[in-house]
């Protein structure tokens, strides 16, 4: 028996404890707002603000890095092609020691059209992408003779990569001048 009032006893407080935590839960969601408390929805939104502004200022982080590598990345490119460059000049001007003893040709090219020439072949080795990074470094008239002295398809490949401003003036010019 004394079994029996216990088991009554706990059922009683559990049915009676249960009923009243969910209306003071229900209470505390839809009425609390009303009396100033803070809403379950606002409690969850302070953390997630708080770990959104963490990813932004990640994100932001990420894209300075990328930004400095892209730098980087740019510097190089224009320092290879410069070396390369360097080492074509030296290559042609060792050519043309050995020449120098051959009597050169009326009508053969010049000196500066080899090397224009060897230019525009280091461009063709290159992606598009990276000789239209250097033809924007270079000056509007440096740049033009270069182009001019390419074949229409690797100028149209390096063209399109430029800038639309420096694209659009050195088309302008070879329509102009005929190139």
């Amino acid at each position: 028996m004394k079994k029996d009032k216990r088991k009554q006893s706990k059922l009683l407080i559990v049915s009676t404890l249960v009923p009243l935590v969910l209306l003071l839960i229900v209470g505390y969601i839809y009425i609390g707002p009303l009396f100033g408390l803070p809403s379950v929805g606002s409690l969850f939104q302070e953390n997630r603000s708080g770990v959104d502004q963490a990813v932004e200022e990640t994100i932001a982080e990420l894209e300075q890095e990328i930004i400095q590598l892209q730098t980087q990345l740019r510097e190089t490119e224009n320092e290879l092609a410069v070396m390369s460059s360097a080492s074509q000049q030296s290559e042609e001007e060792t050519g043309v020691q050995e020449s120098a003893s051959v009597p050169s040709q009326m009508n053969g090219p010049t000196d500066q059209e080899n090397r224009l020439r060897s230019v525009v072949n280091t461009y063709k080795e290159m992606s598009s992408k990276r000789a239209a990074a250097i033809i924007d470094e270079l000056p509007f008239e440096e740049a033009f003779s270069h182009v001019q002295a390419m074949d229409e398809s690797l100028r149209a490949s390096i063209i399109g990569r430029l800038p639309a401003e420096k694209g659009a003036e050195l088309i302008e010019r070879l329509a102009n001048e005929g190139g």
